[in-house]
């Protein structure tokens, strides 16, 4: 099997639970550079190749704190041809530390690949998201940025 990682940076209109819309990535190169100033991380967006579509529905527990989620991600054109269904490894979480960056909310969530279409027809592997939300909108006014990173393997 071959080993396959990536990034990506998911931003769309939410709520405080993804509806099934379309949230769309753009292909992005990522730099961490460890100095004895500090660490620094960049992502800059390459708008020469395609992006990545992701389509997800969550289920919020009683707790308002936790929730499952599956959905699918969709690299690149033909729209439908390369293609991950991703679902929870246990719950996710909202809220999980006071984040500074008002007036976002944040949470993260694991998700394991399910199965794959196209390039990734018998991928297996795992995601996770670390995750800002806008809570203070109503209804789903508010932002969502959404980063990603995959470990897949290919057959």
């Amino acid at each position: 099997m071959r080993r396959l990682i990536y990034v990506l940076r998911f931003v769309r209109l939410a709520g405080t639970v993804p509806t099934g819309d379309r949230t769309v990535a753009s292909s992005v190169s990522i730099t961490t550079a460890i100095t004895p100033k500090g660490v620094t991380g960049k992502l800059k967006k390459l708008p020469e190749f395609q992006t990545a579509v992701m389509q997800n529905k969550a289920v919020v527990n009683k707790d308002g704190k936790t929730f499952t989620e599956s959905g699918t991600i969709t690299f690149g054109d033909p729209p439908g041809g390369n293609k991950i269904h991703f679902s929870s490894i246990g719950v996710g979480y909202i809220d999980v530390y006071p984040c500074p960056e008002k007036p976002y909310t944040a949470g993260t969530v694991m998700w394991k690949v399910d199965k794959g279409e196209g390039f990734f027809k018998g991928a297996t592997g795992a995601i996770t998201s670390n995750f800002l939300v806008d809570l203070t909108k109503p209804g789903d006014g508010g932002e969502l940025i959404d980063h990603h990173f995959g470990v897949i393997y290919l057959p």
